[in-house]
């Protein structure tokens, strides 16, 4: 089975609370973006908002508070989009920010070994 996301779109921005009055920071998505727990309508996704893109002397990627909203579509233009609220990257949760994604179709599907005879 494959669930195809034709675009994920990530709006991050770096505030010191919620209200988006203030300048955005320097933050970045220096670990990526990862999806898991995967079904025919529904995935978790999360990332890690991070200070830098590179590790520091101790191995380490330090993080970055701001708040994160995931936005996916099956265009690839991200027509019909659809949006989380803005989900806080906080110390508290190792600057991650999660959310699971539904509404989601099945695509594509490849028969098991069993059918294709």
């Amino acid at each position: 089975m494959l669930l195809r996301l034709n675009r994920l779109a990530l709006v991050c921005l770096g505030l010191s609370g919620l209200t988006p009055s203030l300048a955005i920071a320097d933050i970045y998505l220096g670990q990526g973006t990862m999806s898991g727990e995967v079904t025919t309508t529904t995935a978790l996704v999360q990332t890690r908002l991070t200070a830098t893109t590179e590790l520091n002397d101790d191995g380490d990627m330090p993080g970055a508070k701001g708040v994160v909203a995931f936005r996916w579509s099956d265009s690839p233009h991200l027509e019909n989009a659809q949006q989380t609220a803005l989900i806080p990257a906080s110390p508290h949760h190792d600057y991650i920010a999660r959310a699971e994604l539904s509404g989601l179709c099945l695509l594509y599907t490849s028969p098991s070994p069993r059918d294709r005879g």
